[in-house]
């Protein structure tokens, strides 16, 4: 049975001028609530929206959005690490931004996130 694999996304600035470049999607698994990573992928804004475009009439779960001290907490093992969702997203990231404007099944976009690594 393969790995079930979570994803951080996180805006990435490259560039230094403070405006993302992209993001940042780290994939790693949980066994015995420790967090193991195993890949990194940057993604730019235009390979990002690809990967947003889907039929939006199948909706079933949509990506859980969560706040940076949410998000530093789970990285942190602050959490009960089996509650958490499978793709974790921080509000304030361009990513958000992009989701937030359309309607995304979270189950799809896993597939696309598997299928980058």
């Amino acid at each position: 049975m393969p790995p079930k694999y979570y994803y951080f996304i996180e805006d990435l600035d490259v560039t230094n001028d403070n405006i993302p470049d992209g993001v940042l999607v780290r994939q790693f698994t949980i066994k015995d609530n420790f967090i193991t990573y195993h890949n990194n992928n940057f993604i730019t804004e235009d390979k990002l929206k690809s990967l947003l475009e889907q039929d939006s009439t199948k909706i079933k779960h949509k990506p859980l959005l969560v706040s940076n001290k949410i998000l530093n907490e789970i990285k942190n093992k602050h959490v009960n690490l089996s509650t958490i969702p499978r793709i974790i997203i921080s509000k304030k990231s361009y990513f958000a931004h992009l989701l937030h404007k359309k309607n995304i099944d979270e189950n799809l976009l896993l597939k696309k996130l598997n299928n980058l690594f």
